[in-house]
């Protein structure tokens, strides 16, 4: 009987190191904190050469309004440092389709290399539920399944933002200021 009561302990701990992190993130991503945006694990990384003749950034206007979202989520960008601009979801948005993102970008053009730079970072809510899907496994080997589809829907979610950070870049690289 003693074992139970430690799983149920346990599990909330672990739900409540699982929320942590999401509010430490929402606050981080709404408040545009740099080291959110020029921290972390890069997952995504792409370059496009220059199209035009200059090398200033389009406005935050024309990218917001070049990526604003139809079917699926808009992104919303900000300068966080000079020619930086951090990008990311618009929270709590109501589309036809629609996903919690897994990653945030950062944007900037390379003078010397005449490229629209883009690294994407992980959002840090990710690697909890991998962690906590990890000890959940641990305790119920029988429940593999789930972690498969955690994975799959993992993978489809970064496939659909890696092509979004990609049109990102090539938005840069094709659009006058």
């Amino acid at each position: 009987m003693v074992w139970i009561v430690e799983d149920s302990v346990a599990t909330y701990v672990l739900l409540c190191l699982l929320g942590l992190p999401a509010v430490g993130e929402y606050v981080a991503s709404v408040t545009w904190w740099p080291p959110y945006f020029t921290r972390g694990l890069v997952v995504h990384r792409s370059s496009v050469p220059l199209r035009r003749t200059t090398s200033d950034m389009p406005s935050l206007d024309s990218l917001e309004e070049g990526f604003r979202g139809r079917l699926g989520p808009s992104l919303r960008f900000r300068e966080i440092g000079h020619g930086v601009i951090g990008f990311r979801q618009t929270l709590l948005e109501v589309r036809l389709f629609n996903y919690l993102p897994m990653i945030h970008g950062l944007v900037w053009i390379d003078s010397s290399s005449r490229q629209a730079q883009v690294e994407g970072r992980t959002d840090w809510w990710p690697a909890v539920a991998v962690a906590y899907a990890g000890v959940f496994l641990l305790k119920r080997p029988d429940m593999w399944p789930i972690l498969v589809f955690m994975t799959s829907v993992f993978i489809i979610v970064y496939l659909i933002q890696a092509r979004l950070f990609r049109a990102v870049g090539k938005f840069i690289a094709e659009k006058a200021p």
